[in-house]
C-alpha cells in the first residue's frame, strides 16, 4: 500500500490517506517523515489507534517529552467541563496562539493530536506557518531578526488569574516557572 499525499490549499499541511499508522514499515515511515518536513502539518483521516499504537507512532519522531496525555473539555463523567473547574481555564489558555512546550528549554518537535469525538460544527484546530511568514519577509527584515531571541513564559500564556492559581501553585515541573529565551529563526531537523 502506497500512501497518497494531498497538499492542503494553504502554505502548509497535507492529508495522507491509504496508510495504516499502526503498522508502519521503515519505507512508509520515510514517506511520512519527508512529508512532515515538507508540509509541517499532517492529517491522517480514518485512523483509530489505541494508546499503544499512538505512542509507537509518535515515538517515530524521537523521544517523547511526555507520555500520551488526554487534553479534553470532557470530564471522566462524559460531561463538558464547566467554567468553575481549573482545567477549563487551562484549556482556555491553550486557545491562545502557542507552540507546545515552548516554555521549556527544549520545545516539542511535533505534537500528535487525535480526535475522539468530533463536533458537527466548530472545534477547529488552526496552525500558523512560520516558514511562510519568514519567507514573506524582505531581506532587510530578515537581517534585522537574524540572531535575535524572544522570551516565553507559561505564566504569560496563562495570564488569567484563575489559571495562575494552578500554574503558580500546582506546577510540579521546575521548568514551568522559567522564562525561556529562544532564537527567533530556527530550522527543523528530524
Amino acid at each position: 500500500m502506497t500512501p497518497s499525499i494531498q497538499p492542503k490549499d494553504a502554505t502548509l499541511g497535507a492529508v495522507i490517506t491509504n496508510i495504516d499508522l499502526a503498522h508502519l514499515n521503515d519505507a512508509t515511515w520515510s514517506i511520512v517523515e519527508d512529508a512532515f518536513i515538507e508540509y509541517g502539518v499532517l492529517i491522517f483521516p480514518g485512523q483509530h489507534l489505541d494508546d499503544d499504537e499512538q505512542m509507537a507512532f509518535m515515538s517515530r519522531f524521537g523521544d517523547l517529552e511526555i507520555p500520551l496525555t488526554r487534553i479534553s473539555n470532557v470530564g471522566s463523567d462524559d460531561r463538558v467541563i464547566s467554567d468553575d473547574e481549573v482545567r477549563y481555564w487551562i484549556l482556555r489558555g491553550n486557545e491562545q496562539w502557542h507552540i507546545d512546550s515552548s516554555f521549556k528549554p527544549l520545545s516539542a518537535k511535533a505534537s500528535c493530536l487525535s480526535a475522539i469525538t468530533v463536533p458537527e460544527a466548530g472545534g477547529d484546530t488552526q496552525w500558523a506557518d512560520m516558514r511562510a511568514a519568514y519567507d514573506a519577509l524582505d531581506d532587510q527584515a530578515r537581517r534585522r531578526i537574524e540572531g535575535l531571541s524572544a522570551l516565553h513564559s507559561i505564566h504569560y500564556s496563562h495570564a488569567d488569574s484563575r489559571t495562575q492559581i494552578f500554574i503558580y501553585g500546582g506546577c510540579k515541573d521546575e521548568e514551568c516557572g522559567r522564562i525561556i529565551r529562544y532564537i527567533i529563526v530556527r530550522s527543523l531537523r528530524c
